[in-house]
C-alpha cells in the first residue's frame, strides 16, 4: 500500500507497468518452487530471486528486491513475457543482473507444463492410525469443533466439550480467523470442498478454506465473511457432487456480490480437486476455468428482489456527511476560476487526514486524485493547504497526469484504484480525461459513464468529476446523459467583481434533498520558502477555501468609472473601491478586476500603471515578520496625492 507523499510518482510510473489482462491472477503464487503459470515459465524469475536469497510476502504481493534490499518488487505475468518492477526506483537492468538472467529469461511461451512435485505432496497425506486433525474456530479463534479424517477415508465430527456430534454446533469455515484477516486487507480467497484440498492450497501459499461436511455441507451463510474480498476462487471437484456444490457456493457469492470464479484440477481423474492438481506440479494459476452454461432467464430471475429482499440491500454509507457518499458518482461544475478544484482538493485533504470539513464528519480513508490539467501550479495548492491546516495533507495520492477513460489504460487506472482501496476519487478536470470524445453525444458519454460506474464499482469509492460549465450557464456542459447518470452534482460559482467569494451549492441529489449552499472565501496564502531558499527571496502565493464566517470577503461595490479618467486613476479607483478598507490583494487579483472583469485597461497598460503606482507608494507590498516582501498588497490613500 501506498505510504508517502515520496511514493506518488512511483504510483504514477507504477501506472505503466501494470499488464491489466494478468490483474486477476496478481495474487496467486505457490510456493516450494511450484509457480508455472498457462504458459508462462514463470519459475525462472521467481527461482532466481528464492536462490538469491529474496523471500516473497503474499498480503503484500511483493518480493524482496536484490539492489536494494526492500520488499517492493512486483512480478507481473503478461501472456508473452514476465515483467518486473520496483517501487522503489531500482532498474530491471540491475535487478536481473543481481540474480544472473536478463531481458530474454523474461520472455517465454509454449505449452504449459507441471513444475517438480512439491514436499508436502510425497509423504501419505494420512497414515493408518493416525488419524488427521481439523479444527474449526470462531471469529475470535476459540475452538467449535473438530474433523477427523481417518485412513482408509472415513470422517468423525467432535464437538468442543467432547461430544461426538455437532448436531446444535454453529457451522464456520476453516481457517476461519485467517480468512477474516486475509478479507479485510482485499486478497483472494480459494474455496475447496473439502479439508484435503484446503491443506494443500495453504501449502502452496494460498489463503485458503472449505466448510465442513464435503459436498453436502455447504451453507449459504457461510458465504457471509467472504464479502470484502478481492476474489473468491471456487475449486470445484470432478465429478458430479462436486459441481452441485460448485453451484450452490457460487450462488451464495452472487447474491452477496462477491467476485469469483470457478476452477478446477487440470489432472482429469474422477473426482480429482485441488490437492490432485498441485500434487501433480500444476500451480494454481494453471487451473481449468469452469465455464457454466445458466438459462438467462433463470440468472434474471435469481436477481429479483421482493420488498423484504430490499432491506438486503446496504444503506447509502457517508463520506461527508450531507455532501458526499460513498459508492456514488458525484460532478462538481464551475466556470474557470469559481473554485470546483480547490473545493475538490479541499475536500481529498479533509477525507484524507480524518478532519471534519466545516462541521460536517467524513468517513476517514485514502484519497486518489487525478490531476489531469494544471499539474505543474498543483503543488502549490496541497502546500498552501497544508500551511493553512498546519499539517501534511496525509492519504492523498496524486496521479500529475490524465489517463483517457476510453483508453485501454482506464482498465489499468481502476486495477490501481482498486489495490489503493480509496474512499474518495478524484478526477479532474473530466475533458482532459475524455479527449476525442463528442461531449455534447449522448451515446459517446453514456460510454464514460459505463467506464466511470465500472470504476465505482470496483473500488466502492465516491468518484468525484471536476467539470467546466459554459459561460454563465448553471450546469455542467455538454450531453445530459451524464446528468443523469451521476447522484450528486454540486455548482461552484464566484461573482465577477472582484470578490473572491464562491459560493458552492448541491444542485442536484438522487436520493437525498438537494439545495445545501456554503460560502468560502479564497484567501491567499503566501506559501514559506523551501528549506535553503532565501527568506527574504519574493515568496509564491496559492489559494485556500475558508468559510466565510471566518474571514472577511470584499464587499460588492459600485464598480462603474467616470469618462475621460485617465488610466492611472482607473487603478487608483478600482483598487481603493475594492481594497481600500484595509483589504490585501495579489497583482494577479487587481489585473483580473481592472482587466479582466472591468476591462478599464488593456494589460500592457495595467502593468505600466501598476509599476508607476508601486513606485510613487500608492500600492504597498505586505510584509512579513523577518521584513521579507510577500506578494500581497495593500493601498495607502494617504499618498494619493
Amino acid at each position: 500500500m501506498i505510504q508517502t507523499h515520496e511514493s506518488l510518482g512511483r504510483a504514477a510510473e507504477a501506472i505503466e507497468e501494470i499488464d491489466v489482462s494478468s490483474v486477476k491472477d496478481q495474487d496467486t503464487r505457490v510456493g516450494d518452487g511450484n509457480t508455472s503459470t498457462d504458459g508462462i515459465n514463470s519459475r525462472d524469475i521467481e527461482g532466481a530471486l528464492s536462490a538469491a536469497g529474496c523471500d516473497y510476502r503474499p498480503a503484500e504481493n511483493r518480493w524482496k528486491c536484490p539492489v536494494h534490499g526492500g520488499h517492493a518488487l512486483a512480478v507481473t505475468r503478461k501472456p508473452d513475457k514476465d515483467v518486473i518492477f520496483c517501487h522503489a526506483g531500482c532498474k530491471s537492468e540491475a535487478i536481473l543482473s543481481k540474480i544472473g538472467l536478463s531481458f530474454a529469461d523474461l520472455e517465454h511461451g509454449g505449452e504449459p507444463k507441471p513444475g517438480p512435485v512439491p514436499e508436502w505432496a510425497r509423504e501419505p497425506y494420512v497414515k493408518p492410525g493416525k488419524p488427521r486433525a481439523y479444527p474449526y474456530r470462531d471469529e475470535a479463534g476459540e475452538l467449535l469443533y473438530t474433523v477427523f479424517r481417518h485412513e482408509p477415508k472415513a470422517f468423525k465430527q467432535q464437538a468442543a466439550d467432547g461430544s461426538w456430534t455437532i448436531k446444535d454446533v454453529r457451522r464456520v469455515l476453516y481457517r476461519l480467523p485467517s480468512v477474516l484477516e486475509a478479507v479485510a486487507n482485499g486478497r483472494t480467497i480459494h474455496l475447496a470442498e473439502g479439508e484435503k484440498a484446503a491443506d494443500a492450497l495453504h501449502a502452496s501459499g494460498e489463503v485458503s478454506t472449505c466448510n465442513s461436511g464435503g459436498s453436502a455441507g455447504w451453507r449459504d451463510e457461510l458465504a457471509d465473511p467472504l464479502k470484502g474480498a478481492a476474489e473468491v476462487i471456487v475449486w470445484q471437484d470432478r465429478d458430479d457432487a462436486g459441481a452441485k456444490w460448485a453451484a450452490a457456493v457460487t450462488e451464495s457469492l452472487k447474491a452477496r456480490q462477491v467476485p469469483h470464479r470457478v476452477v478446477q484440477a487440470r489432472t482429469e481423474a474422477p473426482a480429482d480437486d485441488a490437492w490432485d492438481h498441485l500434487a501433480a506440479g500444476w500451480s494454481t494459476g494453471q487451473a481449468v476455468p469452469v465455464e457454466r452454461a445458466t438459462d438467462p432467464v433463470e440468472r434474471l430471475l435469481s436477481e429479483l428482489l421482493d420488498s423484504s429482499g430490499l432491506d438486503d440491500i446496504p444503506s447509502p454509507e457517508p463520506l461527508i456527511s450531507g455532501w458526499l457518499t460513498l459508492d456514488t458518482l458525484c460532478r462538481i461544475n464551475g466556470e474557470p476560476g469559481a473554485g470546483k478544484s480547490f473545493t475538490a482538493l479541499d475536500w481529498a485533504g479533509h477525507v484524507g487526514t480524518g478532519r471534519s470539513w466545516n462541521g460536517h464528519v467524513v468517513t476517514p480513508g485514502p484519497v486518489v486524485y487525478l490531476v489531469a490539467e494544471g499539474a505543474r501550479g498543483f503543488k502549490k495548492r496541497v502546500r498552501a493547504w497544508e500551511q493553512h491546516h498546519g499539517r501534511r495533507m496525509a492519504n492523498v495520492y496524486f496521479l500529475p497526469r490524465p489517463v483517457q477513460v476510453m483508453g485501454e489504460e482506464w482498465d489499468t487506472f481502476r486495477e490501481l484504484c482498486r489495490r489503493v482501496r480509496p474512499v474518495l476519487i478524484v478526477v479532474d478536470t473530466q475533458s482532459r480525461v475524455t479527449v476525442g470524445v463528442e461531449e455534447n453525444s449522448n451515446t459517446d458519454m453514456g460510454r464514460v459513464v459505463d467506464r466511470m460506474e465500472a470504476l465505482r464499482a470496483a473500488t466502492g469509492a465516491c468518484v468525484l468529476l471536476a467539470h467546466h460549465t459554459p459561460k454563465g450557464g448553471d450546469g455542467g456542459r455538454g450531453a445530459g446523459v451524464i446528468t443523469g447518470a451521476i447522484n450528486t452534482e454540486f455548482m461552484a460559482t464566484k461573482k465577477r467583481n472582484g470578490s473572491s467569494l464562491v459560493t458552492l451549492e448541491n444542485t442536484k441529489e438522487k436520493d437525498e434533498a438537494e439545495g445545501s449552499k456554503l460560502r468560502f472565501v479564497m484567501q491567499v496564502i503566501d506559501l514559506e520558502p523551501p528549506p535553503g531558499e532565501d527568506p527574504f527571496a519574493s515568496s509564491e502565493t496559492s489559494v485556500v477555501l475558508v468559510p466565510q464566517e471566518r474571514a472577511e470577503a470584499p464587499a460588492e461595490v459600485d464598480l462603474s468609472l467616470p469618462v475621460g479618467t485617465s488610466a492611472a486613476d482607473k487603478l487608483r479607483i478600482l483598487l481603493t473601491r475594492v481594497w481600500g478598507n484595509g483589504g490585501t490583494f495579489t497583482k494577479a487579483e487587481a489585473q483580473g478586476l481592472v482587466v479582466g472583469d472591468t476591462k478599464a485597461v488593456a494589460r500592457p497598460t495595467f502593468h505600466a500603471k501598476w509599476k508607476e503606482l508601486v513606485t510613487e507608494g500608492f500600492i504597498r507590498a505586505e510584509l512579513s515578520e523577518s521584513g521579507r516582501e510577500l506578494s500581497r498588497f495593500r493601498v495607502d490613500t494617504a499618498s494619493d496625492g
